[in-house]
């Protein structure tokens, strides 16, 4: 699940690197579950993520919303890179 959804990422040029955040040891069963966190590259990245799937809960997507609208080079430097890809952008922040 790691691998694939890093994998899905870079194939629309989101780079990001995957860390582990906590490990357990389960004595039962006698196995090891890891839960990890995904850190963006740099600040370009959450943009490109932040312009392609605005989400669903209000207050995450206003935050979102602020971030796009703070950093309006970004945006643009992110848009083109992506349309570039071939990946067509709806201005989502923009229109609401």
């Amino acid at each position: 699940m790691i691998t694939s959804g890093r994998r899905m990422l870079k194939a629309i040029g989101i780079e990001i690197d995957i860390k582990p955040y906590t490990t357990r040891f389960h004595k039962r069963t006698g196995r090891v579950s890891v839960a990890w966190y995904a850190v963006p590259k740099d600040l370009y990245e959450p943009v490109k993520l932040g312009i392609l799937a605005p989400l669903n809960d209000l207050r995450k997507r206003n935050i979102v919303k602020k971030m796009l609208t703070k950093h309006p080079e970004e945006v643009f430097d992110a848009m083109q890179d992506l349309e570039g890809r071939g990946i067509r952008i709806q201005k989502w922040w923009m229109e609401e």
